[in-house]
C-alpha cells in the first residue's frame, strides 16, 4: 500500500461491527487465538451495547492444556508504514478481571514487511503494562509510532499467554479484547500515550 494519494492520510478505524475484519490477518498457535464476539459477556465499544462486536483473544481448544508453554495469538493491520514521521495507533483493549496475577499480556509490535501474519519475530513497542490497566473494563491507548525510510512494517497486537489449566470454561474466561483500532499515517497523537521510534 502506497502513501500517496488523498487517502494515504487518513485515518482509518475498525470496529469489527458484523465480524468485519476490516483486511485484518490473524494467527494463532495451541489453542490460542483471536475471534469476534457479539457482546456475550461485555459492552461493545463502538455501540456502547451488548449488540456490538469486537475481538477476542482467548483460548479455543478442547481444555486439555495442563502446561505452561506459551500461547501467542497475533491479528495485523493491511496498512504498510514506510516513511519517516509520527503514525498515530490508537485502541481499546479490554483485559478480564480473571488475568489478574496470570501471566495474560497483550502487546504492540512491528512486524517486517516480508514476514507474514505467521508468528514470526516482531519488535515490541508496546505492552499492557506500560500504563495504568483498569481490568474487567475498556482501556484507551493512543501511541505514536515513527518510523523511517530503512524499514517497511506491519502493526500488529499480539495476545501472549502461559496459563494452564485442564478446565476449558476456565479458561474461556481468561480473554483480553480489542476494539475501534484505527491508524492514522504521517499524524501523530493529539496526546499520546507513549512514543515509540523504530
Amino acid at each position: 500500500m502506497g502513501s500517496q494519494g488523498p487517502d494515504s492520510d487518513r485515518q482509518k478505524i475498525c470496529g469489527f461491527e458484523y465480524r468485519a475484519n476490516c483486511g485484518f490477518t490473524f494467527a494463532g498457535e495451541n489453542g490460542y487465538e483471536w475471534d469476534f464476539d457479539q457482546g456475550l459477556r461485555v459492552e461493545d465499544v463502538t455501540t456502547n451495547s451488548t449488540d456490538g462486536t469486537f475481538l477476542v483473544a482467548q483460548y479455543k481448544g478442547n481444555g486439555n492444556n495442563d502446561t505452561k508453554e506459551e500461547k501467542r495469538a497475533r491479528v495485523m493491520i493491511p496498512e504498510h508504514l514506510r516513511n519517516t514521521g509520527k503514525n498515530c495507533l490508537s485502541f481499546y483493549y479490554y483485559p478480564s478481571e480473571d488475568i489478574i496475577g496470570r501471566n495474560f499480556t497483550l502487546q504492540v509490535c512491528l512486524v517486517p514487511e516480508t514476514k507474514t501474519a505467521r508468528l514470526a519475530n516482531c519488535v515490541t513497542v508496546w505492552k499492557m503494562m506500560d500504563t495504568f490497566v483498569y481490568f474487567g473494563e475498556w482501556n484507551s491507548v493512543s501511541l505514536n509510532i515513527t518510523t523511517n525510510n530503512n524499514f517497511t512494517v506491519q502493526v500488529a497486537f499480539e495476545a501472549v499467554s502461559r496459563q494452564y489449566s485442564a478446565s476449558k470454561d476456565t479458561l474461556n474466561n481468561f480473554f483480553i479484547g480489542l476494539d475501534d483500532v484505527s491508524l492514522q499515517r504521517n499524524r501523530p497523537c493529539p496526546a499520546q500515550t507513549v512514543d515509540r521510534d523504530i
